[in-house]
């Protein structure tokens, strides 16, 4: 029986080392390739089935609509179906259970709203956080106006704040102003604003949609809200309104100061958004196909003119911007909530 020496025996085992070695860094590469090439062969692929949007609110409700109107004109780009499925309840946070349980693939996204910002900190706080999402893409800017029936005596937005004062010294109720939801919603945040800018005190009086009705029927002195639901109320001479929030007059509402034109240092950063977000480990080149898909339908004709007919503004950020815009939007609500004693 041969003899085997004690360096042959080291030989052997430094050569078995190199070629686990070897075969570990093949491995590895590998894999790291599989991984480069996984994220970039789906986005190449996607879309292949139908896409669903996620919306928080009922059917016929602004950002539902918006939704709808979005999948009519997304579909063909996609070359896929857009489904709207609706998924109600705590003020967003069923939506976001649903899509932080999907599977991140981009084939499940969800609206969102200012309003979703409060959420993490408030009722879904411990929850869900803003990291948890990746925040695709805003496609929307809806003003917010404070507007009076059309029989009301208070006829320009200076009127409002005089007859604010004067209420609010007088032995009677404070002046009442109607919108939706409640103290420390997105609605209430921007009047909130704005009466700071007018140091004025007023009762916020919260109803589900517009206050519209409540304010032609004399039940609040004025409202508070977007424009879109009261359009054709105003064009059918029942409302009137007395000031906008943003930095430039509406071309559909010329004659309509912003509140900043009316002497009032209003907070312009505060409006109300509807956008796309998803589960956050949706693969960036999926997040950066779906934004390109997105940007090329918001182009059409047919949502250009959804968009002035609904008195809404482009207000589009891809992902990166938008992540920052939701950042920064997050911080001045959780100060607002504070501020209003919704959280400490």
């Amino acid at each position: 029986m041969p003899t085997v020496s004690r360096a042959s025996i080291l030989n052997i085992q430094d050569y078995m080392k190199f070629m686990n070695t070897r075969t570990s860094s093949y491995l590895l590469a590998v894999a790291l390739a599989i991984m480069a090439v996984g994220p970039a062969a789906a986005a190449a692929g996607y879309p292949s089935r139908p896409i669903q949007i996620i919306v928080h609110v009922d059917p016929g409700s602004a950002a539902d609509i918006f939704a709808r109107e979005l999948g009519k004109v997304l579909a063909p780009v996609a070359g896929q179906p857009v489904i709207v499925v609706n998924r109600v309840g705590g003020n967003g946070a069923m939506q976001m259970a649903v899509l932080k349980a999907s599977t991140p693939d981009g084939y499940t996204i969800g609206v969102n709203t200012t309003s979703h910002l409060a959420l993490f900190n408030t009722s879904a706080k411990g929850l869900y956080r803003r990291e948890d999402f990746a925040w695709i893409a805003r496609l929307q800017l809806d003003p917010f106006a404070i507007y009076v029936s059309a029989g009301s005596p208070i006829r320009t937005l200076r009127d409002f704040v005089d007859v604010a004062h004067a209420r609010a010294r007088g032995p009677g109720p404070k002046m009442s102003v109607g919108g939706s939801l409640g103290i420390g919603g997105a609605h209430n945040i921007a009047f909130n604003i704005f009466a700071k800018a007018a140091s004025v005190e007023l009762n916020w009086v919260a109803v589900p949609g517009t206050a519209a009705t409540m304010v032609m029927g004399g039940h609040v002195d004025a409202g508070h809200g977007n424009l879109a639901p009261i359009d054709q109320l105003v064009k059918a001479g029942k409302l009137r309104v007395l000031g906008i929030s943003t930095e430039k007059r509406l071309g559909s509402f010329p004659d309509v100061p912003t509140y900043r034109e009316a002497g009032y240092a209003y907070d312009t950063r505060w409006i109300q958004v509807r956008g796309l977000y998803a589960h956050k480990d949706v693969p960036a080149p999926v997040q950066e196909r779906l934004v390109k898909m997105i940007r090329e339908a918001t182009r059409s004709d047919a949502w250009q003119k959804y968009m002035r007919d609904s008195n809404q503004l482009d207000g589009f950020q891809g992902t990166q911007e938008y992540t920052q815009f939701v950042a920064a939007q997050e911080s001045i609500t959780a100060d607002w909530l504070k501020r209003l004693g919704v959280v400490k």
